[in-house]
């Protein structure tokens, strides 16, 4: 399997294909892709290409490409747990852009593949409003998320705005004019204090919480202000309380609806790779080719090589019960280990779900292996020769 993989270089398709993805876990599994050998699946997975390309051709699109990966997507969250602000964030974009896809896959059409795995996904809208009403865009909990955690805020901004007002009062005091290094409020270890001259501190009336690294400086929180910055303190350790309550109702509310989400990872993981294929399978101007249950015929109409782009010379190639065997001549570097790597990737492609660089017209049958010897490992993009 590998060896053939890679001789082929088929490969380095998946890596192009698994670039197109936008989901994680969508671009784990396009590298990990294998032909089919089932007529059913192949029709039905170049079909699923098909579609998704006339989609990205009316301009449609979607993009999981700025949601991070997290175990809300693929672990198993045991109850109780408090999932991560940033981990909460990126699920609730996630199920946006699962509804986004939903709605332009089922928009048209109802009946076709496409159309059927959109509406499989979960509608999870309650979370949905949960989380906006409770998260904003830079990842912090919204006011809104409760009433106490609104009332809380607006009396810890009354008494920090006090406390402010009651140390400018002590910093415009002429009485300690001169004890003061600036006329800086310091923050230090959840208190703020005062930079105090250093051979003033005996004189200044406070709590001393550390000293600059010249020592030239001491910070001290005035003792007029010790009990407004303890209440501003409670208020803060209140307010760190009810997020964190508002984060686990959150989490509750996920590990709830845990296997809803899980569904819905795999269907948009699903989802996302046949688009990247039909993204790739558009780069290279390729054609559907369905299978036929009656024929082995290969018929290659003006075949190009998928990895040579615009370089690529077209091939005709064909094989079918009158002619059984082809003989392929010509110089070094004149294309016949490009013709038979052709051959060999246009199947795999074909059997993959991925079009096929070639006429509409072309056919190709099912192939149940697939044995490649490439004499000495040549390389098309060094124009080695075999």
């Amino acid at each position: 399997m590998i060896n053939y993989i890679e001789k082929l270089e088929f490969n380095i398709i998946l890596k192009s294909i698994s670039n197109y993805c936008t989901l994680f876990l969508a671009k784990n599994s396009a590298l990990k892709i294998t032909p089919s050998l089932e007529i059913n699946e192949i029709n039905d997975m170049q079909l699923e290409t098909n579609n998704a390309r006339k989609i990205i051709e009316q301009g449609d699109s979607f993009s999981f490409e700025k949601i991070q990966e997290s175990k809300v997507f693929n672990q198993e969250i045991p109850k109780n747990e408090i999932i991560n602000i940033n981990d909460i964030y990126h699920l609730n974009n996630f199920l946006k852009e699962c509804n986004h896809i939903k709605k332009i896959l089922t928009k048209n059409k109802k009946t076709d593949s496409l159309s059927k795995l959109a509406i499989k996904i979960n509608d999870l809208s309650g979370l949905i409003k949960l989380i906006d009403l409770s998260i904003n865009d830079n990842i912090e909990i919204k006011s809104s998320a409760s009433t106490f955690l609104k009332k809380l805020r607006k009396k810890s901004l009354t008494s920090y705005e006090k406390l402010n007002k009651d140390l400018d009062k002590v910093l415009s005091n002429r009485d300690f004019s001169n004890y003061f290094q600036s006329d800086s409020i310091r923050h230090v270890s959840g208190r703020l204090a005062l930079e105090i001259k250093s051979e003033f501190k005996s004189k200044f009336k406070g709590i001393i919480h550390g000293s600059s690294s010249s020592n030239n400086t001491t910070f001290i929180e005035p003792i007029s202000t010790i009990d407004i910055c303890n209440q501003w303190n409670d208020y803060q350790n209140q307010i760190k309380e009810e997020e964190i309550q508002i984060l686990k109702n959150i989490s509750n509310e996920v590990i709830e609806l845990q296997s809803y989400v899980k569904e819905n990872v795999k269907l948009a993981s699903n989802i996302d790779l046949i688009f990247a294929k039909a993204k790739y399978s558009k780069e290279i101007q390729g054609n559907i080719i369905l299978k036929d249950e009656v024929s082995d015929e290969i018929k290659l109409i003006a075949c190009k090589h998928p990895l040579l782009g615009k370089d690529a010379v077209p091939i005709n190639l064909e094989l079918n019960n009158d002619k059984t065997t082809i003989i392929i001549s010509g110089p070094n570097a004149g294309g016949k280990t490009v013709s038979l790597k052709t051959l060999g990737l246009s199947a795999l492609m074909s059997q993959s779900g991925i079009q096929v660089p070639c006429s509409p017209d072309s056919k190709l049958p099912i192939f149940s292996n697939f044995f490649v010897h490439i004499g000495d490992e040549q390389d098309l993009d060094k124009s080695e020769s075999s």
